[in-house]
């Protein structure tokens, strides 16, 4: 589960962890009283659950309340990236003097947590690791003994941090593994950790996925779950969905089939949306439901495989009877079906009038095409 950065800063905020001063906003009638209890000049940021919110043009300043009555109308209601902006945090903006990223994650090659730390901050993690890797680095953490003050002290010398920044920094990476830790997270992270001109470091954004089989330990995230398409269908039996950073939106029958797909789609150089297995759900009409899923996740394309003992012509079926009830479908749809009478599923596709259906015969060519696409290589 995903939570939203105001949701973050909650936690970070009974952790120890300082955040600037905001306030949620989700009408306009609210931006008034916001504006003023936040005080001065402020940042409006919209709260979707997706990076990149600044290039996309999700975060915004204002320095009078006409500026943010102006900007909540244009955001509130809107789509960013894909997504419906519901709410708005309004905080109050920051002198910034230099930026970190500070991330705990989970490492599933060491099986272990794992601390990142980058002088880089306000930038996506997989551009530092590109551009930048020597400004990145990596601390595996024991969970016998915890994340300790000389791990991050020898990081932060190695990367060139300032004298004056040191014991607060580590008092904060701290503080995030405890978040991690006390809310069984599969990811927290500050991007950008920010040092104001006064010295003072402020968490500036906020990342938390919480591991959805411990939910049960957390009664207090009860009220953050949203009931929508993503719950909805993953509370079907049989169907189950990981969200990820892709444009390219997987649907499968079977895990196998799916991990496969998304060693595939990374292998042509493709990035998958998603984890999608709808297993047998896909004789049933699941793929209609799964697409509505990935399209409010704004993918670029959607690709559709199976391999399965069941029927496919009947899945075929049940997929095209579905595509013309999806209103805003409006992205090319590959489909490959390998099976029971697959054949037949075959002249099913084939006979198919949908514009936006594609489909191949072989996985090779399904992902290949799949990632033409998403890269405007093919329309």
């Amino acid at each position: 589960m995903k939570l939203y950065e105001h949701q973050a800063k909650v936690i970070f905020k009974k952790t120890g962890i300082p955040v600037p001063k905001g306030k949620v906003v989700t009408s306009l009638e609210m931006v008034s009283e916001a504006f003023h209890d936040v005080g001065g000049k402020i940042v409006i940021k919209a709260q979707v659950l997706a990076g990149g919110r600044g290039k996309a043009g999700g975060i915004k300043a204002a320095d009078t309340l006409a500026d943010a009555k102006k900007i909540c109308m244009s955001l509130l209601g809107s789509k960013l990236k894909g997504l419906e902006v519901k709410s708005l945090l309004f905080e109050e903006r920051l002198d910034i003097a230099r930026e970190y990223y500070l991330a705990i994650v989970n490492d599933r090659e060491r099986s272990c947590p794992l601390a990142m730390l980058s002088m880089k901050g306000g930038m996506a993690i997989e551009e530092v690791a590109k551009e930048y890797p020597d400004q990145l680095a990596m601390q595996p953490i024991d969970i016998l003994y915890g994340l300790e003050d000389y791990q991050i002290r020898a990081n932060a010398f190695h990367l060139g941090v300032p004298f004056a920044d040191l014991n607060p920094l580590v008092s904060i990476l701290k503080r995030l593994y405890e978040v991690y830790r006390g809310n069984d997270a599969e990811l927290t992270e500050i991007n950008p950790l920010i040092v104001t001109q006064q010295e003072q470091l402020v968490a500036g954004d906020g990342r938390l996925n919480i591991d959805d089989n411990a939910l049960f330990r957390h009664p207090e995230f009860k009220e953050y779950i949203e009931v929508g398409v993503e719950k909805e269908f993953k509370a079907k039996k049989g169907n189950a969905f990981v969200d990820l950073d892709g444009d390219i939106g997987v649907m499968c029958t079977g895990a196998g089939m799916t991990m496969t797909m998304m060693d595939q789609i990374s292998a042509y150089g493709g990035r998958p949306a998603d984890f999608m297995d709808v297993g047998w759900g896909m004789l049933e009409g699941a793929a209609e439901e799964g697409i509505k899923l990935l399209l409010a996740k704004g993918v670029k394309v959607i690709l559709i495989s199976t391999y399965s003992g069941g029927r496919t012509d009947i899945m075929a079926e049940k997929i095209l009877e579905g595509l013309p009830r999806i209103s805003n479908l409006n992205v090319p749809v590959v489909i490959r079906l390998q099976g029971k009478n697959e054949e037949r599923a075959q002249e099913l596709l084939s006979e198919c009038q949908l514009p936006y259906v594609r489909t191949a015969e072989t996985l090779d060519k399904a992902v290949a095409l799949a990632v033409q696409i998403s890269k405007g290589e093919v329309k």
